[in-house]
């Protein structure tokens, strides 16, 4: 019989555990959740380029911040458990905050309606000149 020293028997011990912990699916990761929905106005138009922020309540994380496309849709993705404050701003509409609460591995969605109206306000060139 051979005595093999203890340490080259813990290699491969080490070398397997290693390799099934690559192997397993983080856990933050699965439990992270989206949130999306859709900024809109008064009258449920959507709102382009309105800044969405989701605020943890109670976490000690940042804030995060994104912008609404064409269609007033936004989205934040891996988004950790827990209650947010969902603030949404528009250039012309009163600001919006409300409470999200984001449940692991799920998806949440919303529809925030700004109050105020762009009716009355000039855009494009001549109304940017016009404000200098």
């Amino acid at each position: 019989m051979r005595i093999v020293p203890r340490n080259r028997m813990l290699r491969p011990s080490i070398l397997l555990l290693a390799v099934c912990a690559c192997l397993l699916p983080d856990h933050a990761a699965a439990q992270a959740a989206r949130v999306l929905g859709r900024v809109t106005d008064g009258v449920g138009n959507p709102v382009v380029g309105a800044t969405v922020t989701l605020v943890p309540v109670d976490s000690g994380r940042a804030p995060v911040t994104t912008a609404t496309g064409p269609t007033g849709g936004f989205e934040f993705a891996a988004v950790p458990p827990g209650a947010y404050r969902l603030r949404a701003e528009g250039d012309g509409y009163a600001v919006r905050e409300q409470t999200v609460m984001v449940e692991p591995g799920r998806v949440t969605s919303t529809v925030v309606r700004l109050q105020g109206s762009r009716r009355g306000r000039a855009s494009g060139p001549a109304a940017a000149r016009g404000r200098r």
